[in-house]
């Protein structure tokens, strides 16, 4: 057997020194495996994030689609009004007659108490 070889031949013994060397070069290979292993997980999961957030990016474009789709349903359905106050809609109140309003406050004096 020749010195720091790591193999045993028939009847030999291995040294302590070829002992640790085979162990030392076992652990750094198991090393190099696992930080193998780590670098394709770490590349999964920022594609994976990445993914995620472009999912969302496109849940928001669809959404703003959406709403400026309905918005200009409901403009065209509501027709010429709409266009001509430039998307403003006036609502306009009934005037009340002079005995609607001296009820009303007459009842609100009377709830009061």
């Amino acid at each position: 057997m020749q010195e720091g070889d790591g193999k045993v031949n028939e009847g030999q013994y291995m040294t302590v020194q070829d002992i640790m060397d085979r162990n030392i070069q076992q652990t750094k290979d198991f090393i190099e495996t696992i930080d193998a292993e780590k670098a394709i997980e770490d590349e999964k999961r920022v594609e994976t994030v990445e993914s995620h957030r472009n999912a969302m990016k496109a849940d928001t474009l669809n959404t703003e689609m959406k709403k400026n789709k309905l918005i200009s349903e409901l403009k065209a359905g509501l027709g010429d009004e709409v266009r001509e106050n430039n998307g403003v809609r006036r609502v306009v109140e009934d005037e009340k007659t002079i005995a609607v309003s001296i009820g009303d406050r007459l009842r609100a004096i009377f709830t009061k108490f």
